[in-house]
């Protein structure tokens, strides 16, 4: 979705205190569908609203009027309120990102470069590119992933000052206190092959990525699973190592109208 005016498209706001927002820029671009309590309404998280030069993410919680202005029908605000570290948010904003970077693997080094696409209720998808950096090899893998991901605050959880990794959805949000450190654990698996060469070897089809995002930087471990399900903990064999960080995002400016 592209930035626009939140008057424009949402009108009537039922002079709701928090809507000081109502005539500011407004990024659509990493809004989400929130759970809501009744069919007739819609809550939207992750609304970028820019104020100075920060932009605070917010979620709506929107009314259906079937009889608007002029007997046209339109949605009101009925709520809004500000997000911080709600791990939906924090997810979803991975989506349309890009990350660039290394894999070592056992014999070669191929630069990387992994696009997030799909961000939904602790699903992740994209596409992945291998690519060696002499071009007389010429390995080149592009293909589909999917897996997990699973945001992770550090705290006291235990309040005797030792500070754990805890999963976010296990963490009681109210009156909850944002922590210094958060994490995503994500794991993805090759899905379809796109586009494939390998001089000396093969691709394998079902290799994962195990990966953490901290500090800004993708890094983990390449390589195959069991061949079969099992209980406890598995290991990957064939290890590589991946890093990666993320690729500024360049935003064109729209065209300029043309009137004849």
């Amino acid at each position: 979705m592209k930035k626009t005016t939140l008057s424009l498209l949402l009108i009537n706001c039922l002079n709701f205190p928090a809507l000081t927002f109502a005539q500011g820029e407004v990024d659509f671009s990493k809004a989400y569908i929130m759970p809501s309590s009744s069919p007739k309404e819609l809550k939207i998280g992750g609304v970028g609203v820019r104020e100075g030069e920060t932009t605070v993410m917010n979620w709506l919680l929107l009314g259906f009027n079937p009889e608007g202005p002029e007997s046209k029908p339109i949605f009101n605000i009925l709520q809004a309120g500000a997000q911080t570290t709600a791990p939906e948010l924090l997810e979803q904003q991975l989506r349309d990102t890009v990350w660039a970077g290394t894999y070592q693997a056992t014999n070669n080094l191929y630069l990387t470069e992994l696009r997030f696409t799909v961000v939904q209720n602790g699903f992740i998808a994209g596409e992945i590119t291998h690519k060696t950096a002499d071009p007389e090899a010429s390995n080149l893998l592009r293909a589909e992933v999917a897996g997990t991901i699973v945001t992770q605050y550090f705290l006291d959880v235990k309040n005797d000052g030792t500070l754990t990794w805890v999963n976010a959805n296990e963490v009681n949000h109210e009156g909850f206190i944002p922590p210094s450190q958060i994490r995503h654990l994500i794991n993805l698996k090759r899905l379809r092959g796109l586009e494939y060469r390998h001089t000396s070897s093969s691709w394998g089809a079902h290799s994962e990525y195990w990966m953490a995002l901290e500090n800004h930087k993708l890094t983990g471990s390449v390589g195959s699973p069991p061949a079969a399900y099992q209980n406890g903990e598995k290991e990957l064999t064939g290890l590589g190592l991946i890093t990666l960080e993320a690729v500024p995002v360049v935003v064109s400016p729209p065209p300029s109208p043309v009137f004849e």
